[in-house]
């Protein structure tokens, strides 16, 4: 896939998410007081996936060294995919989500331009944040794991 197909895809990617955030904006709101309502988890989701795409087109812009092909890095990330499932279930949500974005950002971050505490604080913070809303407001029970967290 050339650069100009990538850029093509995160830009229609964006455009889709935009979209879907201005239609779940428009869902009706009949819900009980303290429930977030039918279009939060909508929102949310396309929040997230412009957010990505967003920052896809932006990583997409910045010059790639040279090395690794793209399809090499897509499978190093999927094989941690696959080692974060299965972890998953031993060490809970927090701690493997943790281990996968530091690890991730680690490999994918060939030139070290993330400080490592910035990596640290994005890596242990998103899934807390995550593990909170899920668990605190939409009451949705995720994997503990052995250290019970």
């Amino acid at each position: 896939m050339t650069r100009s197909s990538r850029l093509a895809v995160a830009a229609s990617i964006a455009a889709f998410a935009l979209l879907a955030l201005l239609l779940a904006w428009q869902i009706p709101s009949r819900h009980v007081k303290g429930d977030p309502g039918p279009h939060a988890l909508p929102l949310a989701v396309a929040a997230l996936v412009l957010v990505g795409a967003v920052a896809a087109l932006i990583g997409e812009m910045r010059p790639r060294p040279s090395g690794e092909e793209p399809w090499q890095q897509a499978l190093v990330v999927g094989a941690g995919t696959v080692a974060f499932l299965l972890l998953l279930p031993v060490v809970g949500f927090v701690t493997s989500s943790a281990l996968f974005l530091v690890a991730t950002s680690l490999y994918l971050d060939s030139r070290r331009s993330i400080t490592p505490v910035t990596r640290l604080v994005t890596g242990v913070g998103f899934p807390l944040v995550l593990w909170w809303i899920f668990s605190r407001l939409l009451d949705v029970s995720l994997p503990r794991g052995l250290m019970g967290f």
